[in-house]
Formats: structure tokens, sequence, C-alpha cells
């Protein structure tokens, strides 16, 4: 039964092929019946039926059933003929003199995707459902749930990522192997179909600054700007960080219009996440039954809790449960990568799918490990999966019964604290009561744990999330021994081979081993230097004895146990043997060292002190050695592969120190867009000669070149200051900046210039005299007569700002200033007021300046640019605000990505960094934070010793500066 609604679309339907239909409904129902049509042709029929309106365009018939638009059209005039010439009708002749026979059934209606639209005869949509009335059924809650839909009003943001994801989406489709460069949209196509979607005008500026994630200053991470044409960000691209509209404000069952037919949200979303993410990313990692963790996780949650029983023989049965003993091959992966480095250490009990007591599939799957010799202290190490809503979490937990020794227990407490304290890992510590479980059942007990989220592994490899685990596994293995043999009360010997001793003889401290104790400690697998050139206890470790005690740990962050540098040797290849990545391919071992060959060397408080004017016949040079071979990172300003990379500096000029400090802070967020190829590096030098840092040539009359009064280059303000915490890559930035400037390319595109081309282009520039490099600290003494002009008897000399400005001529030019502190403005003193950008040459308020010296007119040209870097420790809010009219302030923050997958004893660098940041952030100000460049040092001998010496110094620097400025605060106040 056609409804009242059905016949208003039916009479308002405009078409260009329109004519009365030859059939009335019940002759329709007799044609349907007869089998004059075959089961292909009533096939369609019924999923024209289907479409909206009744009414579907060859294009989308195309889509749905993968074949191409001129065979279904010959389809349907093929059968319209087999009718119409059974009864003695004619074909139709259209504009271009083809004749056609599908007449007999639809109307037809030229669209604007250039397809033939397809609208079904109401006498025949009439008969379909009346002989199919489940379809027109269907037909009419699918309409019902359109113009439901069509009543939505979404805000503007929200309709430009919907039109930019369907306009993707009919792209990739309409388009079979399409590639990413082909995909990208231009502004007025999202634009135009956004408005189709919102209902009225979508502001540009939303879609070029709102919702463009590459924009400064946006609010959405819908879009990425590529070159000025538009793509949709990709699920993870930043975290789940307004990637897409939010599922609480909008609904994914909605419809939505497509060329390809009206399609549900969460239809797009799906393409999105898979299609389109492989297309734009190849190393986008999808979620797939392939992940032996990923199945386990769909299993626990999803059949949790099904009554199960062992004789059931059916097919449903056989397959759950062989499915449930996949899941506990997969759990038990974990337990056995522990046993396999550990092998002392033995089930106590191990996870099963099934619970014979209730007859049910599990729905959490335990593993408890625990060293039999020990036994009788109950204490064991527990892997459990833990079931957050349709998310299944992993726990990793080192259980502690309780004593009657309160003391004791103090001690045990205090030592798994340390787990917080010497580890990157989130590892907490909480006194619980026993669990059912527990080999001890009663009481309390202590549980140091870590909980990893499904979220955070569940795109890894089967390899990698083992090795996750295993990092948090073996340090437990270590202070399970340590606290079993150190803190219990003694067991009476039952026989049994105490842990460690592969004779039998019962265990001791062990001090003659020579395995570094500090690798014994936190589990280690990697061997060390001797243990003699390490003052300390000496013990064995894993099969050979007992670990060391912790309290060994807390020495060695102290400087305890180095070796001093009148006795120091040389191990030749030892950094790279002493690093330990995340995971490892077949045949291939990767090595991401905390500490790179080619990695920065020195450290800005170990930097001589400068001095001024005495440059003969030095330089600087700065060498960047990059790896294609990475972990992808995105940041703002744009997405780039980092390895282990550095920038290694020679200091023969020390006054361009902290230019090779900085440099090499950046390297690593930039190596793997050298371009080299599979692993080659690649090598670019730097040089800053004494002329070009501080040349003083004769005075020059300003040019009058009528470039110093362009103004229509707009990528880049007139000044930038670039500030952020220390060795946070600003003077890689500032190089950026400054080659990106002079040779007209905006950020986007200097991000993926090969860094070696960036630092050479930037030396080029500098020989040229387009980039004047100053070093803040060599030109500060001088100050402002060093800097504009100084009176030298009878004689006014121009200082090299002055001299610089004067012989601007054609293109562009930039003042490079690196480490500019709080006064830096009084080199500038009156001309300050130039620095404006309505105030230099060529603008409606060009200002000139009567220097007091020469009485000369000075005037800046507006194809004068000025790049500074400064520490954000030094930069005060009250002298930003002051400048904050003259500078574009860009501020850098730490990037403890750049280190992921390296590590030092077990311990992850990244979230090291990230957990001393936090903590620096919470009491000192998030100024104090340490760059990821502190971790990329060269090493001294020992990785782990290296690392601890320079977290010494460099958190003794910023608790010193954090400190001081309090005081200060306090003093002021």
């Amino acid at each position: 039964m056609i409804t009242d609604k059905q016949r208003q679309r039916d009479y308002e339907y405009e078409a260009d092929y329109q004519s009365k239909s030859r059939y009335t409904t019940e002759q329709w129902t007799n044609i349907l019946n007869s089998g004059q049509l075959d089961e292909k042709n009533i096939s369609l029929l019924k999923q024209i039926y289907s479409s909206f309106n009744h009414a579907a365009t060859l294009l989308q018939l195309s889509f749905e059933s993968g074949r191409t638009q001129e065979d279904i059209l010959s389809q349907l005039n093929s059968a319209g003929q087999l009718l119409g010439e059974a009864n003695s009708m004619n074909p139709e002749v259209d504009y271009e003199g083809n004749e056609y026979w599908w007449y007999l059934f639809f109307w037809g209606k030229n669209t604007d995707a250039k397809t033939l639209e397809l609208k079904m005869h109401p006498e025949l949509t009439e008969a379909i459902g009346t002989l199919y009335p489940e379809l027109e059924e269907s037909y009419y809650a699918f309409m019902s749930d359109v113009e439901r839909s069509l009543q939505t009003r979404y805000s503007q943001e929200d309709a430009v990522w919907i039109a930019a994801a369907v306009l993707l989406y009919e792209k990739y489709y309409c388009n079979p192997g399409i590639s990413s460069d082909d995909i990208l949209l231009m502004q007025y196509e999202v634009q135009t179909r956004s408005q189709k979607v919102y209902g009225q005008d979508v502001n540009a500026n939303t879609i070029t600054q709102i919702c463009n994630a590459d924009e400064r200053g946006h609010r959405f991470n819908y879009l990425r700007d590529i070159y000025k044409y538009y793509r949709v960000s990709f699920p993870g691209e930043f975290e789940g960080e307004r990637e897409r509209p939010d599922p609480e404000e909008v609904d994914y069952d909605a419809y939505v219009y497509s060329i390809l037919g009206y399609m549900k949200l969460s239809k797009l979303t799906d393409f999105i996440e898979h299609e389109y993410a492989h297309l734009v990313d190849e190393s986008y990692v999808e979620l797939t039954n392939a992940n032996g963790f990923v199945r386990m996780a769909a299993y626990l949650s999803r059949q949790g809790g099904t009554p199960f029983s062992l004789d059931d023989t059916s097919d449903k049965a056989l397959s759950l449960r062989a499915d449930g003993e996949d899941a506990s091959e997969i759990f038990h992966k974990i337990s056995e990568a522990l046993l396999k480095e550990y092998p002392n250490f033995t089930y106590a009990a191990k996870g099963d799918w099934y619970v014979p007591e209730s007859s049910t599939v599990t729905g959490v799957l335990q593993d408890i490990l625990y060293i039999p010799s020990y036994a009788g202290h109950n204490a064991f190490i527990g892997i459990r999966t833990v079931l957050d809503e349709d998310k299944l979490n992993i726990e990793v937990s080192l259980n502690l019964p309780c004593v009657s020794d309160e003391e004791v227990m103090l001690d045990i407490h205090d030592k798994c604290n340390m787990l917080t304290l010497m580890t990157a890992a989130p590892f907490q510590v909480t006194l619980v009561p026993s669990e059912s479980s527990d080999l001890s059942p009663s009481g309390d007990k202590i549980k140091a744990f870590v909980l990893y989220h499904y979220d955070d592994f569940k795109t890894m490899s089967e390899e990698d999330i083992v090795g996750l685990f295993s990092t948090s596994l073996e340090i437990f293995a270590s202070y399970y021994t340590d606290i079993c043999q150190n803190y219990y009360p003694a067991i009476e010997d039952d026989g049994n081979v105490e842990i460690g001793t592969e004779t039998g003889d019962s265990s001791e401290t062990g001090t003659d081993s020579v395995t570094n104790p500090l690798a014994a400690a936190l589990g280690s697998k990697l061997t060390y230097r001797p243990a003699a050139d390490v003052q300390g206890p000496q013990i064995i470790y894993k099969e050979g004895g007992t670990p060391a005690s912790t309290d060994f740990i807390t020495k060695a962050i102290q400087g305890y146990g180095t070796t001093p540098a009148s006795d120091e040797r040389t191990y030749e290849n030892e950094t790279a043997s002493n690093i330990s990545a995340d995971s490892t391919s077949a045949g291939d071992e990767e090595f991401s060292s905390f500490v790179n060959k080619a990695a920065l060397e020195g450290d800005d408080e170990e930097i001589p002190a400068r001095k001024t004017g005495n440059y003969s016949g030095r330089n600087t040079s700065i060498t960047g050695a990059g790896s294609s071979a990475g972990s992808n990172r995105t940041s703002g300003s744009g997405s780039m592969n980092s390895a282990s990379a550095g920038f290694s500096a020679s200091a023969g000029f020390s006054g361009n120190s902290s230019f090779a400090s900085d440099a090499a802070s950046s390297a690593a967020a930039v190596g793997a867009a050298t371009g080299a190829g599979s692993g080659t590096p690649v090598t670019a030098t730097v040089s800053i000669t004494p002329d070009s840092v501080w040349p003083y040539p004769d005075n020059a009359i300003a040019s009058t070149h009528p470039d110093r009064k362009e103004q229509n280059f707009r990528l880049y303000p007139k000044n930038t200051l670039i500030k952020g915490p220390v060795k946070t890559g600003k003077f890689h930035q500032a190089i950026m900046t400054a080659v990106g400037i002079i040779e007209g390319k905006d950020s986007n595109m200097m991000n993926i210039e090969p860094v070696p081309d960036v630092l050479e282009h930037y030396q080029q520039y500098v020989d040229e005299g387009r980039i004047l490099h100053i070093s803040y600290p060599d030109i500060n003494s001088d100050g402002y007569d060093g800097f504009i002009e100084r009176k030298r008897g009878p004689f006014i000399e121009n200082g090299i700002f002055k001299q610089f400005a004067n012989k601007c001529a054609d293109g562009r030019y930039v003042v490079m200033m690196e480490e500019v502190d709080l006064n830096w403005m009084h080199l500038f003193r009156e001309t300050a007021v130039l620095l404006r950008e309505n105030r230099r040459e060529g603008t409606s308020s060009e200002t000139a300046i009567t220097l007091p010296f020469s009485k000369e007119k000075f005037r800046l040209p507006s194809n004068l640019y000025i790049v500074a870097t400064c520490d954000s420790i030094v930069c005060e809010d009250t002298i930003l605000g002051a400048i904050d009219h003259d500078f574009f302030i860009r501020p850098v923050s730490p990037e403890p990505e750049i280190l992921h997958g390296m590590r030092v004893e077990g311990i992850s660098l990244q979230r090291l960094m990230t957990t001393i940041n936090m903590r620096l952030s919470y009491f000192l100000g998030a100024d104090y934070q340490l760059g990821e460049g502190f971790f990329l040092q060269s090493p001294d001998k020992d990785s782990f010793i290296s690392l601890c010496r320079y977290l010494e110094n460099s958190l003794s620097h910023s608790l010193k500066n954090g400190l001081t400025a309090i005081s200060n605060v306090s003093a002021m106040s």
C-alpha cells in the first residue's frame, strides 16, 4: 500500500524522461508472477525499489553490484524490450536519437554526477509492495530513518567533517586505484558540500582555520592541510583528540546523502578507519583477527560467562571450544616469556578458558608464577585480564603477603615504591586484602602492579605485546627474589634447589659474580661491563643467584659506583650491545639507543665561557646524520618518521656551542626525513665562519631596491621568537623557518624537506649574506654599539644589524639570533619601534629613526625578517608580554614520542621523560621540563650509568633554576 507521503513524493518528482505507465498495478502484479521477467531482473527491480524514493542512479547500482553502468542499463533495456514487443509497443527515443525501453519501468533524470537516475513507476512500486510485504515494510522504515536524519541540525564544524568524509568516500570508490595525492580535496568542494549538510552558508574560515589541524589557533583536528588541499585526519593521528564529531553529540546511525546512495555516518567512520587510513598512511595498523590478543579480547568480552558443556559436540560448541583454547594459548605467551628467561619460575596456577565448577566459559584468565624454593612465603607474580566494559586490559602484578613484623613490611613497601621512582612504567603500589585466587587467600598483601590498557597495545603485533609485558615481568622477577631472600623469614631447606644454584647448593648472596648488579636488579637480559668496574656489591642473578638489593638502584642514581675518569677504559662497540628496543623482527635486530654515537656531545651547562671578538681561524660545524628506520610520529606542525638520529657538534668556535646543542636535540624529530632511502645515512655540514657570524665590513649606503618595500609575502611573520625548554630542538625550528622565508616555502613544505638539504641551503644563505647568524651571548657584551652603530674617534662604524639591514636588496633576508635572554631588546634601543610590521619600509606608517651618532635616517626594510630562539626558563611572562606586539612567539614543547622504542636496562626512555616532566611541571612549572636532547647524548661506556649522570646533572640544574625563581618571586612579594 502506497502511503500519502510516498504519493506526494511521486507527484513532486521532476524527471527529464517521464511518461505514463503502460501497465496498471494489477497488470504489473501479473507480469511479476507470470515469469516473463527472470530472477535476475526481479532482483534488480527490488534493489531499486529499496532505494530512497524508489529511485537509484546507475552509478549507485554499479557501486552496489560491482557491474558497469552500461551493463545495468543494457539489462533493463532488454527486459523492457521483451515486455514491449510482446505487447506491440515501440521504444522511446532520447535527445540524441538513441532508442530505449527502460521507460516501461521508470522515469529518468540526468543528475549533477553525470549519471542517469531511474525512478520506478508508482504502479510498479505498488505491485512489488503487494507481492513482497517484508520488502515494503523495510523500505518505509528506511525512509522514516532518512527523513528523521534530514531533520538533524549539525554544527558548522561537524558539517565540514561529514562533507569531507563523504567526498573522500565518493572519490575512493568512483576512482578505483586512486592515490593518496589524487584523493585530496579542494576548499570549494568541502565548502559546497558542507553547506548542503549544514543547510546554510558555511564560513570558509571554518574549513581553513577552525577545523584545520595545521593552522595555529584551530579548535578541531578534523582536516589536515596538504599544500592548500585537504584530507580528513585518520584515527589515532591526534590520539583520538577531536579527530571526528563527538559520538555523544552526533548520532552515527543517522543517514547522510551521497551520490552512491544514502549511508549511515557509521559507514563513513568504518571507511576512514580502514580503506582511507591505509591509503594515506601505509604504516597505519588496523585491528584484525590476525592478532591473537585482539581475538582473545573479543572472545572473553563476548563469550565470558556463556554456559558450556564439554559433552556438546555441535558445530557451535566445537567452534566456541576452539576459540577458547586459542585465547588461552595466546594469554600464556606472556607467562612463557618470563619462564624462558627465568627457568626457576614455574606455574602455581594456569588460567583456562573453561570453568568446570560452573560449566561456563571464563570471563577472566589468570596465571600465577612463583619459585618453588620460596613457596612458603606465598608471594607470587600474577598476570590476569581485567574487563573494562567492552575493552580487555591486562594486569601484571607482584603480590607480597603481609607478615607480623611491621618494620619489615614498611621496608618491603618502601622498596616497592622504588618502582614508581626508578622506572617510567606506570607502576602502582597498594595494600589490599588477599583474594581467593591467591596462594594465601587470607590476610592482607602488598600489591605492586601495572595495568596495560587495551587501547595502548591493541594495534601492536603479538611479539611487541609480549615484549611490552616482559619488561615489567622481569623487573618483578628481580624484586620477587630480592624481597623473598632478604625480608621474609627463612624457610627450612626441604631439598629443593635454591634459586640461582645450578648445582643444588643453597642460595647465597653470591659475591663472586662478574655481572653488573644493576642489570640484575632490573632483570636485564643484557650483559654489561665487568663488575670490577662498578663499585658496590657483586651478585649473581637469574639462574646464578639472588639479585641485588634495590638499594643499589638508589645509590647508582646518586652517582654511586661510577668509574673515575683516570681509570676509564675503552669498550669498543659496547654502546650498541647495551641497547634494548621494544621489539625485534626476525632476522633484523634493531638497536634503539638511549644514546646515538652521532648524537649530541656536550651540554648547555658545560659550554665554556664565550669570548667576544676572537674568531681567528675558527669555525663551528654541524653534521646531521639521519636514518630512515624508526617509529611514526605526528605533531601539530607536520608528520615525520623519527629514529635514532642526531647531530654532532665540534665546538671549535665556542661562541656557537648552543647552536650545536639545539640542533642535536631536534635531529631525532626529523631524522627520517633525510630522504636517504632504506637505512642509508646522509650527512650535511653547516659551517658558521667568523666573517659570516660577525662581519665588520666598510659602512655601506642603504639599498634602494624596490623589494625592500615588498608587502605580499605572508607565509611568515616579520619577527618570530621560538621559545621552549632546553634541548627541545628550537634552533632546528629556527633553521627551517629561516630557509622557508628565503625560499618562499611554508612550514608544511619545509617539514618534508630532507634535513641535510635544509642545512646545506642554510649554509649557502649564510655564505651569500642572506642570513646573518648572531649568537646573542657573543654580541651582548658590545650591546647597541656593536649592533646598530658605534663611535670610534672621529669615525662612525656601523653595527652588524644596521650594516645587514642597509644591504637588503632583492629577495628576502633573515637575521638569526640564537639564545637571546631577558634583556636582548636593549640591542635595538630606539630602533625597536621599527620592528613592528606597520613601521617597515613601504607600509602606510613607514617610520625612520634618526640615529644618535651618525644622525642618519634609519629604516627597516619589509623584506628583512628576524628569527630568534630562547629558553623558556629565562623568558618571563612580563618580558614576553612587552614584545608580544612586535614578535610572533612560537612555543616548542618536549616531545617524548621521539624516544619511542628506546630502552636502557628495560627502562622506557619515553615514559621516563614523560614522568619526569610531569613532576617538574607540577612542582616548578612547564618551563623547567627536560627536552628530548638530554636523552640523546653520547654514552660513557655504560649506558645506564651515563643516563643516571645526565639525569643527575640536568635535574639538579632544573631544580636549582626553579627554586631560584620561586625564591625570587617570594622575595618580591
